[in-house]
């Protein structure tokens, strides 16, 4: 009987942690109640860099502007590779104002065409997330295919060539 009590109130108190978990909490919006409306617009949407040594890292400045009425807010900046680090030059931005979200890129792990995708996510109801993309050619010395060599029974201290 206290077993089963027990396990009653351990699932009780499980689901009601779930509960809050999945909550959001609600973000503070300065326009509420305004009638007044923020509006992201970036001035280029693409930056290619070329082509480019995978041992130099690479910086790009995606120009924005709020072009709306309202107070815009850059919630967050994301990436679609550890590889890629963004940031924004400040989070509010007033009707009129300009901004940039600094972009920088680290070949090290690539060779060859690659496409990166960076996120701004804002408070602009029409758009609240805009894509912006970089490119480059990433030069290596030698490019092996495949990358990776397989020696298959290979002994510690046991020294073998293979051709490749």
């Amino acid at each position: 009987m206290k077993k089963s009590r027990l396990a009653s109130i351990l699932v009780l108190i499980l689901l009601s942690c779930s509960i809050f978990a999945q909550q959001k909490t609600k973000q503070f919006d300065p326009n509420e109640g305004t009638g007044k409306v923020p509006k992201l617009v970036i001035l280029k949407t693409d930056h290619d860099f070329g082509k480019i040594d995978k041992t130099q890292k690479v910086t790009a400045q995606f120009k924005f502007k709020n072009e709306g009425d309202g107070i815009l807010q850059i919630k967050d900046v994301k990436t679609s590779c550890g590889c890629t680090a963004a940031k924004p030059d400040k989070r509010v931005y007033h009707p009129g104002e300009e901004g940039e979200v600094s972009v920088t890129f680290n070949p090290a792990r690539f060779q060859g065409p690659i496409t990166k995708t960076v996120t701004i996510l804002s408070n602009d109801p029409e758009q609240p997330d805009y894509r912006c993309k970089i490119k480059a050619d990433i030069i290596v010395d030698i490019i092996v295919k495949p990358r990776v060599l397989f020696i298959q029974n290979l002994k510690r201290g046991e020294t073998r060539t293979e051709k490749i």
